[in-house]
C-alpha cells in the first residue's frame, strides 16, 4: 500500500524542509507546489495558474500513488473544502493518507520567511494565518500529525480539578494562554463579557451539562483564544468584528494544548470543535445545512458542536 503525506502549514512553517529531509527515510517522491510553479511557468512566484498548478500535481499525486509510489504533497493547503474534496478522488487507490500539520507560531514563520533568498513578506503570511483551517478527521484521514514544539515548558499546566470559579480558571488560563485574552474587552453587538469571562461561563456550561467530555470542555475554556490577534472595527462602527477567529484560535489552541503534553489526536479533536463553533452558530435554523454538516462531520460531534453552541450563546 502506498502512502500519501499530505503536508499543511502556512509560509515558512518548516514543510519543504522536513520534506528533503525525510524524503529518502519514508522512500517518497517529493511534489512541492514551488517547484512545479518553477517547471510549467519559469517563476516560483507565478499565482496566475494555481487552478491547473494544482490540477497537475493532484494529477501526478494520483499517478504515482497507484503504482505504488508514497508521495510527500508539499503545499499550504489551507482549506478543508479543497482537501476534502482531494481525499475524494484518491477513494480508489489503495493508500494510506497521513495528514502532517506543521504548528509553526506566526511569528517564528515570519522569522523563518526573513531568512529566506525567497520571501513571501510578512501579509501574505499574516493573510494565510487567519484563514487556515485546521487539518480534521472527517476530512477523511487515516491518521493526522502534529509537527511543533511538544512540551516544552513545564509551567504549562491544565489541569479540570483545579478550576472551581473565575479566578482559578485565570491562574490556568495565565499558564497556558496569551494574557492579552484575560480580561480583554469584546466590544460586541453579542457579548458584553470580556473574552476570558466569556470562555470561563462557556466552560462552566459546558461542564455542569457534559462533564465527562474533557475534550469539549477544554475546547470551551480555549474556544476565543484567537479573538484579540482577529479584533477589528468597521470605520464609523463602535461594534468589533473577529473574522476568522475561529481559524486563529484552534490553530493558538494546537500549539498550546501541544506544550502541555497532549497527545495529537485529541488535539486535533479539541482543535476541531473550535475550528467549528461558528460554522454551527452561522447556519442557524437552515435545515438543509444542518442536514449536509451532520452528513459531512457525523452525527456525535455535531451534537457537542449544539452543546457548545447553547454555552456560547447563553454567555453574555
Amino acid at each position: 500500500m502506498s502512502i500519501l503525506y499530505y503536508l499543511i502549514g502556512i509560509p515558512a512553517s518548516g514543510k519543504t524542509t522536513w520534506a528533503k529531509n525525510i524524503k529518502d527515510d519514508i522512500d517518497a517522491i517529493h511534489i512541492s507546489s514551488d517547484d512545479l510553479r518553477v517547471e510549467l511557468y519559469g517563476d516560483v512566484n507565478n499565482q496566475e495558474h494555481n487552478s491547473e498548478l494544482f490540477q497537475i500535481m493532484n494529477k501526478r499525486t494520483k499517478e504515482l500513488l497507484k503504482i505504488g509510489h508514497n508521495v510527500i504533497y508539499d503545499a499550504t493547503n489551507i482549506n478543508s473544502r479543497k482537501r476534502t474534496a482531494f481525499l475524494k478522488e484518491l477513494n480508489r487507490i489503495d493508500c494510506k493518507k497521513i495528514c502532517i500539520y506543521f504548528a509553526t507560531s506566526i511569528n517564528s514563520c515570519d522569522d523563518n520567511d526573513s531568512e529566506r533568498d525567497r520571501q513571501v513578506g510578512f501579509d501574505v503570511i499574516d493573510k494565510m494565518y487567519r484563514n487556515l483551517q485546521i487539518p480534521m478527521y472527517h476530512e477523511g484521514w487515516d491518521d493526522i500529525r502534529i509537527i511543533g514544539n511538544k512540551k516544552t515548558n513545564s509551567s504549562f499546566n491544565l489541569n479540570l480539578n483545579e478550576i472551581n470559579n473565575y479566578g482559578d480558571y485565570i491562574k490556568v488560563l495565565d499558564n497556558v494562554i496569551t494574557k492579552q485574552c484575560i480580561n480583554y474587552p469584546q466590544d460586541s453587538q453579542w457579548h458584553t463579557l470580556s473574552v476570558s469571562r466569556h470562555m470561563y461561563y462557556v466552560y462552566k456550561y459546558i461542564k455542569e451539562i457534559n462533564g465527562s467530555n474533557d475534550n469539549l470542555i477544554i475546547a470551551s475554556m480555549l474556544h476565543d483564544i484567537g479573538k484579540p490577534y482577529c479584533k477589528q472595527f468597521k470605520e464609523g462602527s463602535k461594534y468589533a468584528n473577529f473574522y476568522n477567529h475561529e481559524n486563529v484560535s484552534s490553530q493558538l489552541a494546537v500549539r498550546y494544548l501541544l506544550k502541555a503534553g497532549f497527545n495529537d489526536s485529541d488535539i486535533i479533536n479539541i482543535a476541531t470543535y473550535i475550528q467549528l463553533h461558528m460554522k454551527i452558530l452561522n447556519i442557524g435554523d437552515n435545515i438543509k445545512a444542518k442536514e449536509k454538516l451532520i452528513k459531512n462531520i457525523g452525527l456525535k460531534l455535531y451534537k457537542d458542536l449544539e452543546l457548545l453552541r447553547n454555552a456560547d450563546v447563553s454567555a453574555k
